[in-house]
């Protein structure tokens, strides 16, 4: 968006054209003065025109005949120096942020289904939360696996804060954004709060297994155990290796008689940690043997460190800049995945595809030892064919693809991108004028930043 397109009539005159004003400057990082302001005419002027010469300027009023203002003069030509985009602008107000960064997206037709929540403290008018899921990735992720990644970091920057994220994986082994948050740190309140808003969200009937790095403020909103490793501090290097390696295979185990097998040689050395850590942590909550649910194998939360790392380039931005810039991001991303599966020419995604091809290509010299009646020694743990299943289906002469999840097939693919993120119209027009309150960061962010100053 540039100045330029405020050259036209603004029928709603001097507060309509600086309601305008106040979004373009709030958006592009800098702060002004009004050496006139009245309702005939209103100058805006650089906040440093008079210590650093900047002449970047706006000069609007109304025309003879009617109330309409229209712009007459500007320069918008910055020799200030200006860098920093923030959101400690004295113009960023409360309802002028929510109309910026939630009213665009869920009142306009563009992007229907989104679902955005700003959350300030009304004594303060200070930021508290800000929760972001759009409509095509929820109905995305409708087709997805009955996976959600947590994982929440650090944002960087002048003001600090954490972005907190619910992640999937499409059929192609990819990431696939469902929703994420702004907030405050990772705390139990604020992971509460993103799970209430996650579960409202998702669609109902969906048996849906969570995923997450197991962090203390998470923890406490699932009433879960600190991370193995961590409680095994102050001992040896070599023995925390053994311990986590020998509890990884637990947890990894097929079935259960495996994972006592595991279990019993895991314990057999032990010297009390770890029977401690395992006291009153349900197997069902870390075990494949015993989990209730699908985890389709899949047992760390690498998933949203991928997205982590997808959005690192973003995450220094102030928040209404960072939110539109991760909804390009999202929308981009969206666009080129449809774009990949248009030259896709096989049943089964890709990856999957090339997953069989390799669990063929290792159980061929296998023998299969029926059991009668066709039933066979295998199991499944991830909706997909394992390489003992593999060749147990092609002994018996079965389609292999009659046994993988739908969730891998290139139509369920295609399905899960079908709905496009659309840009959003301007949000520089303004439907109504904004109000006094002003919107200040939360005192983490200011904290950080006097520290920086």
């Amino acid at each position: 968006m540039v100045l330029q397109r405020l050259v036209k009539r603004f029928e709603g005159g001097s507060s309509d054209f600086k309601n305008v004003l106040w979004k373009f400057t709030i958006e592009r990082g800098f702060e002004y003065t009004l050496s006139k302001n009245d309702k005939v005419r209103v100058t805006a002027q650089c906040k440093y025109r008079a210590v650093k010469k900047c002449m970047w300027h706006v000069h609007a009023r109304i025309m003879p005949g009617n109330e309409y203002f229209h712009i007459l003069g500007m320069d918008l030509a910055h020799t200030c120096g200006f860098a920093v985009r923030t959101l400690t602008n004295p113009l960023a107000t409360a309802e002028l942020v929510a109309d910026l960064v939630g009213n665009d997206v869920r009142a306009k037709s563009t992007n229907p289904g989104s679902h955005i929540e700003l959350e300030s403290d009304e004594e303060t008018k200070r930021f508290k939360r800000l929760f972001v899921a759009f409509g095509a990735c929820l109905q995305g992720f409708n087709q997805c696996r009955l996976l959600i990644f947590l994982d929440a970091a650090h944002l960087k920057g002048r003001y600090r804060g954490t972005i907190m994220a619910a992640t999937g994986k499409n059929g192609n082994q990819g990431i696939f954004s469902i929703c994420f948050a702004i907030v405050d740190g990772e705390t139990y309140k604020n992971w509460r709060w993103f799970l209430e808003h996650l579960r409202s969200i998702l669609a109902p009937g969906r048996d849906i297994t969570s995923i997450s790095d197991r962090h203390m403020g998470l923890l406490m909103a699932r009433r879960d155990k600190r991370n193995l490793r961590d409680h095994l501090k102050g001992t040896t290097r070599a023995y925390r290796k053994r311990v986590v390696g020998e509890f990884v295979r637990c947890a990894y185990a097929p079935t259960q008689e495996i994972f006592h097998q595991n279990m019993t040689k895991l314990l057999s050395r032990d010297d009390g940690k770890v029977e401690e850590f395992l006291t009153n942590l349900r197997y069902e909550n870390w075990s494949n043997a015993f989990f209730w649910g699908q985890r389709y194998d899949e047992m760390t939360s690498n998933v949203v460190e991928s997205f982590n790392a997808w959005i690192e380039g973003e995450r220094h931005l102030p928040i209404t800049i960072l939110v539109d810039e991760l909804r390009k991001k999202i929308m981009n991303l969206m666009s080129e995945r449809r774009e990949e599966i248009s030259k896709w020419g096989c049943q089964i995604c890709p990856e999957m595809d090339k997953r069989m091809r390799a669990s063929f290509n290792e159980s061929r010299t296998w023998v299969v030892s029926a059991a009668g009646d066709g039933v066979y020694e295998k199991w499944q743990l991830t909706g997909f064919p394992c390489a003992h299943a593999v060749i147990v289906l092609l002994s018996s002469g079965k389609d292999m693809t009659e046994y993988v999840d739908p969730y891998y097939f290139s139509q369920t693919f295609r399905a899960s991108y079908s709905t496009s993120i659309h840009p959003i119209p301007t949000v520089w027009m303004p439907e109504r004028p904004v109000d006094e309150d002003f919107l200040l960061p939360s005192p983490l962010q200011e904290a950080t930043r006097e520290t920086q100053e």
